[in-house]
């Protein structure tokens, strides 16, 4: 693991929210939930990973069209044994992500740009359901969600806050918490 995030440091190309391309988060996330024993522990075959877009804001479908290509590419690869799957769930009005969370069935959210004013939507959900938010900006990690890529000191790093993560119902392997940062949420 910690081969793999200094093997993507030299690429790096930083932007204003999302600091690392998706291509290279996307096999750093992987890798990250391998470690994730409640996905681990799940009786399914495959795992279902929604990926939740503003409909409109170029940002953010830029951001969702980058991650379905780097995921579709991967779609030989498993996460310990497990296929998975991959969503696209816009969000286009309020109720939108209530409904696209819960008829998708998905276990794992990753959280595109131009979702700032929506992370407390966005938490209440994935603590609801027991879906474990991912995301490329560091910020929204520190917004409450559970788990993102992120640079510190020009190399790639995890940022995690424990907190949503166990309040998504979810547990980290120790093994893979110890390369990671620990990430509080903003008291508002």
């Amino acid at each position: 693991m910690a081969a793999l995030l200094m093997l993507a440091g030299g690429s790096v190309i930083a932007s204003e929210e999302q600091e690392i391309p998706e291509n290279l988060q996307v096999p750093i996330l992987f890798k990250l939930l391998t470690y994730d024993r409640t996905l681990m522990e799940k009786s399914s075959e495959f795992l279902r990973v929604g990926v939740l877009y503003r409909r409109g804001d170029g940002a953010s479908e830029q951001n969702m069209e980058a991650l379905m290509e780097v995921l579709s590419s991967m779609a030989e690869k498993t996460i310990k044994g497990k296929t998975f799957e991959v969503v696209p769930i816009p969000w286009d009005r309020k109720e939108s992500i209530d409904e696209g969370l819960r008829s998708a069935e998905v276990d794992i959210l990753y959280v595109t740009r131009a979702h700032k004013g929506r992370l407390s939507q966005i938490t209440a959900l994935t603590r609801e359901l027991n879906i474990l938010s991912l995301t490329g900006v560091v910020d929204y990690v520190s917004g409450g969600l559970g788990v993102g890529v992120g640079l510190e000191e020009d190399h790639p790093r995890i940022m995690v806050n424990l907190d949503a993560v166990r309040a998504e119902g979810h547990d980290l392997e120790s093994q893979v918490l110890r390369i990671c940062k620990k990430i509080q949420s903003h008291r508002e």
